[in-house]
């Protein structure tokens, strides 16, 4: 099973907010970025709740990883758009499979993913003055 959020990652990348085509932001998982670009999505794995387990030791647990995901922009506003305009995407996407991190892996089945809190957080600026927001979310995810 992937971190979700390489699996965020990909739908961000295949809905074009990243990466080319008119979307001209890098995007970063589980580090920090460089200075440059300045345009920049970072994604960091969060602990969520404990998994919901059943009964039935054949059928594989419930899980709830929280995921962030954190703007830099080169101004307020285009920041907190960016951050709105993500959250348009993922928050309450639901019923999707994606595979795991190796062939071999079982698929993942995500039942959705909604938004922690109903706006984004300004974080204030970085050290290159550059705007900062993250948005927390969490999944609802089971390996089928």
């Amino acid at each position: 099973m992937n971190p979700v959020s390489e699996d965020i990652k990909d739908l961000l990348v295949t809905a074009g907010y990243v990466f080319g085509g008119t979307a001209d932001w890098a995007i970063y998982i589980a580090e920090e970025p460089p200075k440059t670009p300045a345009k920049v999505i970072t994604i960091y794995d969060v602990p969520g709740p404990r998994p919901d387990y059943y009964m039935n030791a054949a059928r594989k647990p419930l899980l709830w990883p929280e995921f962030q995901i954190r703007v830099r922009s080169t101004t307020y506003l285009e920041g907190w758009i960016k951050q709105r305009n993500v959250a348009a995407r993922i928050d309450r996407h639901a019923r999707f499979t994606v595979n795991g991190a190796e062939s071999a892996d079982p698929k993942v089945q995500y039942q959705s993913i909604t938004k922690r809190t109903s706006d984004p957080q300004y974080l204030g600026k970085d050290s290159n003055n550059l705007f900062l927001f993250t948005w927390v979310y969490q999944a609802t995810r089971r390996e089928r």
